[in-house]
């Protein structure tokens, strides 16, 4: 259900964010916590979706940004979150300018993983142009006018709770992609067929096969993929032992669910440094 976020006073902490929604009697924009006065500054928004969502970890070693410095509070997240493409500057960031609505809006459907929300059950097509009009008609109502405005701490942790809580939730269909080491052979799930005693297997696709070949048997709807190494040949029976998964595949890549950014869900893409 999509959700509702009222606009916060800045006296008033922030009370039971998994509501569904706010109450009937709302402030307006101008009295809003969301006003310039004590708003974010980009960094520091940076910083706390990075936490929420574990982007803090980057391979780049240089700076990124020219003016975004080891020295910066928010150095690992706002490095880590370009490398990803969330961000949307190139050669300069701007920390300390404020980070308006708009802005965290549009971040957060980033982090979220636009090629994951166009892989979902969703049925809607997810792109740079309609970034805040995902956000406001499947995640939460925010009024046009807010977008422009500089964004309060605790307006920042709703669009956050909001974001990551329908990330979490998001059904995306399993799918795996893989690229396997050399010597690796395939074959179908009906290509072996192994003994109940666990050490011997039966050749049945014809297959020629050498001690120490890697042998990855694909998944089929009654068995899940496993892979054997072949100890010894004789005619079309072999014998083996278990093969580990790191002997079998150079790259997995796993997606169907959300563990955040330290999960195999995501393929790491480095951002330009470009200007």
């Amino acid at each position: 259900m999509r959700k509702k976020i009222c606009f916060l006073l800045s006296a008033l902490t922030l009370l039971a964010v998994g509501l569904s929604g706010c109450g009937s009697s709302q402030p307006s924009a101008s009295d809003s916590a969301s006003s310039s006065d004590g708003a974010l500054s980009k960094s520091e928004w940076v910083g706390m979706l990075g936490e929420q969502f574990g982007y803090d970890a980057y391979e780049s070693t240089e700076d990124i940004y020219s003016d975004v410095g080891s020295s910066n509070a928010y150095y690992d997240e706002i490095q880590a979150c370009a490398e990803w493409e969330i961000l949307p500057e190139t050669s300069e960031f701007q920390p300390d300018a404020g980070a308006t609505w708009e802005y965290a809006i549009e971040t957060s459907v980033r982090a979220i993983g636009i090629d994951r929300l166009n892989s979902s059950t969703l049925g809607v097509e997810v792109s740079e142009d309609n970034l805040v009009d995902f956000f406001t008609s499947y995640i939460a109502n925010v009024d046009d006018s807010t977008l422009s405005l500089g964004l309060a701490e605790t307006d920042a942790e709703l669009i956050l709770s909001y974001a990551y809580d329908y990330a979490s939730n998001l059904t995306l269909e399993e799918k795996i992609e893989y690229t396997c080491n050399d010597g690796v052979y395939e074959t179908g799930s009906d290509g072996l067929v192994r003994d109940s005693d666990g050490v011997t297997a039966a050749v049945t696709d014809g297959s020629s096969y050498s001690e120490g070949d890697i042998i990855y048997v694909q998944p089929s709807e009654e068995n899940a993929a496993y892979a054997v190494k072949v100890s010894s040949v004789d005619g079309d029976e072999i014998t083996y032992e278990a093969a580990d998964m790191e002997d079998v595949f150079e790259e997995l890549q796993v997606t169907g669910t959300f563990e955040g950014t330290r999960s195999s869900t995501w393929k790491r893409r480095r951002a330009s440094t470009s200007a």
